[in-house]
């Protein structure tokens, strides 16, 4: 569940660029400011994606886990949008590319995350009664 949603807004995301890439040269005359508040933005991120999937998960067995997951894989996305503001603003390319390092970063924590909630998806209620 999280590669499906972290897949498909980075596809999504990709996309927009793809099509903005086709239509649109960006001018380098941004400051470079507002990627750094992007940046850090992206950074403050995993935190508060880490709070919410794990408040989510303790909500039910399941349904929690799978909630979790799918919010932690829309929300650890959000740095490919952020790159792609950056390239549209005419940021430095150091910020883009600092962006989309963190965006693979985030996916690969989402993968160990996303293992966490599959094992709490996949326990029974049979599993838990009879446990001694």
């Amino acid at each position: 569940m999280f590669m499906l949603a972290f897949a498909g807004q980075t596809g999504v995301a990709l996309s927009v660029w793809g099509a903005l890439l086709i239509f649109f040269e960006p001018e380098p005359s941004a400051s470079p400011l507002t990627a750094r508040v992007l940046v850090g933005v992206a950074g403050l991120e995993l935190p508060l994606a880490l709070v919410l999937g794990t408040l989510n998960a303790r909500s039910g067995k399941q349904a929690g886990a799978l909630s979790a997951a799918l919010l932690q894989g829309i929300l650890l996305a959000v740095p490919v949008w952020f790159a792609l503001f950056c390239w549209l603003i005419g940021s430095p390319t150091r910020y883009t590319l600092a962006l989309l390092g963190i965006a693979a970063l985030y996916c690969a924590l989402g993968l160990l995350l996303a293992g966490r909630y599959a094992a709490q998806a996949t326990v029974t209620d049979a599993q838990t009664v009879s446990s001694p």
